[in-house]
Formats: C-alpha cells, sequence, structure tokens
C-alpha cells in the first residue's frame, strides 16, 4: 500500500506535514510493503501545472492520502475517489507513520 503526504520540502519523512495538500512544494510517498520513500515536486494547477493533486497520486499509484483537511471543492470528489483520505493534526510525516502503523487513525473522509 502507498500513502502520500503532503510535506513542506524535499527531506521526506523528516518535514513537516503541510496545511493545504494542494499547495504543498512536495508530497512523500511512503510504500509501507517495501518501505520505498519517494519525494516528488507538486505539479498541479496550484503550482502552475495541468492537473489536480488527486490525478498526481493516483498516478503514483497511492492508496491512501493523509492530510490534515480537505477542501470545499475536494471534499464532494473524495466519495467517488479511488483514493482513501485520513485526516492528521499537524506533525512531522515521520510520526504520522508511526501512528498510522499502530493502527491510530480511524477517520476517513
Amino acid at each position: 500500500m502507498k500513502v502520500c503526504i503532503p510535506t513542506m520540502g524535499e527531506n521526506g519523512l523528516n518535514n513537516f506535514v503541510g496545511e493545504h495538500f494542494g499547495r504543498v512544494p512536495t508530497y512523500t510517498i511512503v510504500d509501507l510493503d517495501t518501505d520505498d520513500v519517494k519525494v516528488i515536486p507538486n505539479t498541479s494547477h496550484h503550482m502552475g501545472g495541468q492537473v489536480d493533486p488527486p490525478q498526481i497520486m493516483v498516478k503514483e499509484g497511492v492508496n491512501v492520502m493523509l492530510c490534515q483537511g480537505l477542501g470545499r471543492r475536494q471534499s464532494p470528489c473524495s466519495k467517488n475517489s479511488v483514493l482513501k483520505y485520513i485526516l492528521v493534526h499537524l506533525e512531522r510525516s515521520r510520526m504520522l507513520l508511526m501512528h498510522l502503523n499502530r493502527g491510530d487513525f480511524r477517520r476517513q473522509v
């Protein structure tokens, strides 16, 4: 399973989680089966690109998006999305994975 964390820089799991997943500079993608960590730039329309952030996640094979909240436009779309969203509090990315592995996150959108 691949998990994506919207991050505030290129340090992957050592970065803070961004408050607005569409406007963060990077996404940190973790494959929980292989422990591979990949940091990709945000190339969404928020940053001058042509696609929405969820389209980037689907292209990368992400299953779960950890985020602090969803905007008005994204919330209705999430019901029909192949992505699952888990709402979290602002923490370092590495701590989010620890909580996820322990099963602490229950709330999905």
